[in-house]
């Protein structure tokens, strides 16, 4: 979507002119994956390319397949024409009332968290930055967003300034808002994890060559993966799933492997597809194996999450004790205004006495000359 203008001076941002329709796929209990716009009406502009909606995405192209990454020059993305994007982008800017929210994002994410979002992805649109590691600190250019979550701050990002991006800030996006562990994910719950071993096999990824490349495919697939989840959809789109395969196939080719992580992936994923009607003995033998992984696992995951709770913990009392100061100053200027109206007041006070002790002995003087000079007539 196209920047906002930087002429709206307020920090919320403004209700849309127009909108399109949403909607979103059926779920089911089943990963599935269900036809493209290509092959189905889903409510957008049909004469675009590709279903691209163009009041969402402006003059971004489409891109059909990927090829060299997801974000190419002039201004070409993967995003543009999914509806899983399509729904995201939706949820995050305001609709056409008077409302800052819609009321589907409000039951998605709570009311609180909603605005958040929405704030923070029009404050995002007019810095000019694709990102900032102190946009996680819950202020944007001076305006306070609230605590966002490092997943769904991912999808506030502005996808057309990942096409000219360096090396540097792609690196830096992934390791500040966890991507690795997304795309881990990802794999994971999608049943990749085979197919990309290089990349199963890794909990981090350093890749050998074609760096920025990688990196913008990392970037898509862990977005790909955050507005399915977000959407709590079960079925994915082929033309989705078709970009998030070809992303993963780079990122796959130019990864950095350790043989032996390869081998002990794959000796995972070996215990994990035993067959039921082994002999004894060697299945008792790796359900051992599979019990210890599998403990290991589960620990090496507790630990992650016990860290990635330190981390928000953290985040929210550094935002507590930021808000506690700003009241503490507050409270002392107020404090300082009082004393000093006291002391006005009682300045005042002391001036009127100062005139009435003045009055009296002036009278008693005069009382007293009168009584001097009716003695000296008699």
């Amino acid at each position: 979507m196209s920047d906002r203008s930087d002429d709206e001076s307020d920090g919320k941002p403004p209700a849309k002119r127009q909108r399109g329709d949403s909607g979103s796929p059926n779920s089911s209990a089943d990963v599935a994956r269900i036809p493209s716009r290509d092959d189905q009406s889903v409510g957008s502009d049909s004469s675009a390319p590709g279903g691209k909606d163009p009041k969402i995405w402006g003059n971004i192209e489409f891109m059909k397949t990927v090829q060299k990454s997801p974000y190419e020059p002039p201004n070409a993305s993967a995003e543009v024409g999914e509806t899983a994007f399509d729904e995201v982008k939706k949820l995050l800017v305001s609709p056409d009332d008077d409302s800052l929210i819609l009321p589907q994002a409000a039951r998605l994410f709570g009311s609180r968290l909603a605005e958040s979002l929405v704030t923070a992805f029009f404050q995002i649109g007019r810095s000019g930055m694709l990102f900032s590691p102190q946009w996680q600190e819950g202020k944007i250019r001076g305006v306070s967003t609230g605590w966002i979550p490092k997943p769904l701050l991912l999808l506030c990002l502005h996808e057309q300034r990942f096409v000219r991006a360096n090396e540097a800030i792609l690196s830096t996006i992934i390791k500040d808002l966890g991507l690795c562990q997304i795309v881990g994910d990802s794999i994971s719950e999608w049943e990749l994890d085979r197919k990309y071993i290089n990349l199963s096999s890794n909990t981090s990824y350093t890749y050998t060559k074609n760096k920025s490349a990688c990196y913008k495919c990392e970037i898509f697939v862990a977005r790909a993966f955050r507005c399915v989840k977000v959407l709590k959809w079960k079925k994915i789109e082929d033309s989705l799933f078709n970009k998030i395969e070809q992303c993963l196939k780079i990122m796959n080719e130019h990864v950095r492997v350790s043989k032996n992580g390869v081998a002990k992936r794959i000796s995972e994923l070996d215990e994990d597809e035993a067959p039921a009607n082994e002999a004894p003995s060697a299945k008792e033998k790796k359900s051992t194996k599979k019990a210890a992984a599998k403990k290991q696992k589960e620990a090496d995951t507790d630990m992650a999450t016990r860290n990635r709770r330190r981390e928000e913990r953290h985040e929210s009392i550094v935002m507590l004790t930021g808000m506690y100061e700003e009241h503490a100053n507050r409270m002392q200027q107020i404090l300082v205004v009082l004393k000093r109206k006291m002391q006005e007041e009682n300045g005042d006070r002391d001036s009127m006495l100062e005139d009435m002790r003045t009055q009296i002995r002036e009278e008693e003087r005069q009382k007293l000359l009168q009584e001097q000079n009716g003695g000296k007539r008699k």
